[in-house]
């Protein structure tokens, strides 16, 4: 059979089947024309003004009268295989027959081999809906785009819902693996409106889990610094609106300059859900501080009003605790929130005496003010028991104050002494002036101390030894040291005269050991050790130690002068601060070191000297003290012939050389390469050096070396560099003309 256009198939069917009511049109006549006019439908293209004729393709149903049911279809064939389909669907009005939806069917496996056949993949229902059938791991939409990074994916002009799931249905969203259909979930939205950000089954309105940061917030910062977050709290099963706020909290970064920052939380007043920094409750710095109730905390941690920076160090920490107006508080404590039957310690420094006092209360009661410390007089206060007057201040380093009966204990675990004074009569002054007082105190064995005792003095001091007894229950008058049951032996201890001298031994002849201080003349001051007689014109005079140095720990002089008549002799010691080993020392033969013993007129233990403007000694360089003078000559061969080397100490010799590092670089020569060319710039030091752990000799004699030799050379060899610039330049100048 033939196709024909529209006009030739018309022509046709005029001739074939004539207008006239007998002749001899065939069947065969008829169903060539038939044949010729099914061959012939694709190019057929409809026109008039009937119904019929007003669309290129009109389906029409064969009766049908029941509602979602197939009106016609559309299908297509892969030689001889239905393998698509567009089917058209009655809608649900039966009345009117005004309604109806379209299903697409596709197939990507035949019955032909074992498959299902065609699916129904898509359905536009009367509604406009689009329904989607996916079937297997294959997603059932998929939008390839020429241009990924431009542009979007899915536009919706007009609905605000852009996406849901079915009632009871969990939302997943996430990446899929194209090459094995594998979908890697990344948030997902549960049936109760949890959302999930790398967790499925989230259990709270917003669940994130993540290994590392989980969270980030990025924001601009700008004049306000208003919270970054908002948090408001409505009445509950009431609508979220502005009468039924409750309350508003936000938390927000105030910056304005790099690396200086304060995260606060703040509460919003005005019920605007707006909360500025000047709002803040809580601050945390960018340097590590924090406060409650203070916008700029000067130390770690400040509760209240900020009362300044006081602490020094960069590693000090402080927690402040401070009050602009009234009294400033802390409490430490046990119990609930019934404060009559709470147990606690209580610490308030109280703004208008100056004092921090401590009281604590227990089993329902309040023992006020047990520790007062003053400001004002640097002293401490106990209360024990009673009321003290509201204008009582401590007058001692330690005041105890109470009604009745006082009792104190003093134990001193690892001090040298302690002391009670005891006051009868005073009329609460707490002044020692007034009335009678006494001290009794404990003096401990400390180091060489001798003093192990127990003082009674009937004086409000603890410095006399009116009476003391010691450990083996020995008792002293005036002497801290007794030596039998009661020491006032002419032989063991004596006190004698206006003069307040004492002697030891049985008289100024024998004795030995007298010590006079006069009050009546100003040259018989005195201390003698031995039978000599000491030089009466002498303030201060020691006519003898023991030989054996032993015996002398320690020789302290208070003196704001001291004048010595002759040499000092360090018996091989040092001149120190601290009397220990280290300072300057000077040998037998006038070497003097610092931190060291000596080889040089002069030595230092480490690198370690400086000068105010120059670098260099000053040295006798007079021409009227030189002889056999000659200009050196040759100093640029010399110069080139040495090796700047840069390097390190050994261990062993860092160990012996304060200040020198085994792990810095320094910068020299090697005096053995410099003795070749300038052997009277290298000497040998005496010094060895030995190994820190089995004094094994490692080096010995150590060479050192004097650059001044070389910085001579350097002079001679620039000169030398300068001569051959100039005769280069004047042959240059000579080829140039």
């Amino acid at each position: 059979m033939a196709e024909y256009k529209k006009a030739d198939l018309k022509s046709k069917l005029e001739i074939d089947l004539a207008d006239n009511d007998t002749g001899a049109i065939t069947a065969k006549t008829i169903r060539n024309s038939m044949l010729h006019i099914v061959d012939s439908v694709t190019p057929i293209i409809a026109s008039g003004s009937d119904n019929y004729y007003k669309y290129s393709l009109d389906i029409r149903d064969s009766g049908v009268t029941t509602a979602n049911s197939p009106l016609n279809m559309i299908h297509s064939q892969w030689d001889g295989n239905s393998v698509s389909s567009i089917e058209f669907v009655s809608g649900d009005d039966t009345t009117n027959k005004e309604d109806g939806g379209i299903n697409f069917y596709t197939s990507n496996s035949g019955v032909a081999i074992g498959g299902v056949g065609k699916q129904k993949r898509v359905s536009l229902k009367p509604d406009g809906q689009v329904h989607i059938y996916g079937s297997g791991v294959n997603p059932p939409i998929r939008i390839d785009r020429s241009h990924p990074e431009s542009g979007v994916a899915i536009y919706v002009r007009t609905s605000p819902n852009l996406l849901a799931a079915g009632s009871g249905t969990n939302m997943n969203f996430g990446h899929l693996d194209a090459r094995t259909n594998t979908l890697t979930k990344r948030f997902a939205v549960d049936t109760d409106g949890k959302f999930g950000i790398g967790h499925e089954y989230p259990s709270e309105p917003l669940h994130v889990r993540a290994s590392g940061n989980a969270l980030r917030l990025d924001l601009q910062s700008s004049l306000t610094n208003t919270a970054d977050v908002i948090i408001s709290k409505y009445k509950g099963g009431e609508p979220t609106v502005q009468n039924n706020l409750l309350a508003t909290f936000g938390l927000g970064v105030d910056t304005n300059a790099s690396g200086a920052a304060r995260f606060f939380i703040g509460y919003d007043d005005d019920r605007k859900h707006r909360v500025n920094f000047g709002e803040a409750l809580f601050v945390v710095t960018s340097g590590g501080k924090a406060s409650v109730g203070s916008l700029y905390p000067k130390e770690q941690f400040v509760v209240g009003d900020d009362i300044g920076k006081h602490t020094v160090a960069s590693g000090d920490r402080a927690l402040v605790v401070g009050a602009q107006y009234g009294n400033a508080e802390l409490f430490i404590g046990s119990g609930n929130t019934n404060t009559d039957i709470s147990n606690f310690a209580r610490f308030r420094w109280n703004s208008s005496t100056k004092q921090q006092i401590v009281e604590t209360r227990s089993a329902g009661i309040t023992r006020h003010n047990q520790l007062v410390l003053d400001s004002t007089n640097n002293n401490i206060g106990f209360a024990s028991s009673g009321v003290r007057r509201t204008d009582w201040r401590p007058l001692f380093n330690t005041h105890v104050y109470a009604s009745g009966a006082a009792t104190t204990a003093l134990e001193t675990p690892i001090g040298s002494q302690s002391a009670i004074y005891i006051g009868s009569n005073t009329s609460g002054s707490g002044d020692p002036l007034i009335g009678n007082w006494s001290t009794i105190g404990y003096k401990a064995y400390i180091g060489d101390d001798t003093e192990d005792v127990l003082k009674i003095n009937n004086s409000g001091s603890f410095v006399p030894s009116h009476l003391t007894i010691d450990r083996e229950g020995r008792v002293g008058i005036n002497t801290a040291a007794p030596y039998d049951n009661f020491a006032a032996g002419t032989n063991y201890f004596h006190v004698s005269g206006n003069d307040a001298s004492m002697m030891v031994g049985n008289n100024a002849t024998y004795s030995a050991l007298r010590l006079l201080g006069s009050r009546s003349t100003t040259d018989s001051a005195y201390i003698q050790a031995g039978t000599s007689a000491a030089d009466t014109g002498a303030k201060l005079v020691i006519s003898r130690f023991d030989s054996d140095t032993s015996n002398i720990s320690d020789f302290i002089i208070r003196s704001d002068k001291t004048t010595y008549h002759g040499n000092i002799a360090l018996n091989d010691k040092y001149i120190s601060n601290d009397g220990g080993d280290e300072g300057i020392r000077v040998t037998d033969d006038g070497k003097v070191g610092i931190n060291i013993v000596p080889t040089y007129e002069l030595q230092l233990s480490s690198n370690s000297a400086a000068k105010p403007v120059s670098s260099v000694w000053n040295v006798d360089s007079d021409e009227r003290v030189k002889t056999d003078v000659s200009t050196i000559t040759g100093g640029l061969d010399k110069i080139d012939s040495l090796r700047p080397v840069k390097f390190k100490y050994i261990d062993d010799y860092c160990h012996c050389h304060d200040g020198v590092e085994s792990d810095t670089y320094y910068y020299n020569f090697i005096a053995q390469e410099v003795e070749v060319e300038f052997p009277e710039a290298v000497t040998e030091s005496g010094q060895d050096i030995l190994d820190r752990d089995t004094d094994e000799l490692l080096v010995e004699n150590v060479k050192t070396l004097d650059s001044h030799m070389i910085n001579v050379y350097l002079v001679s060899a620039i000169k030398e560099l300068k001569a051959e610039l100039d005769a280069a330049k004047a042959r240059i100048t000579t080829l140039e003309s």
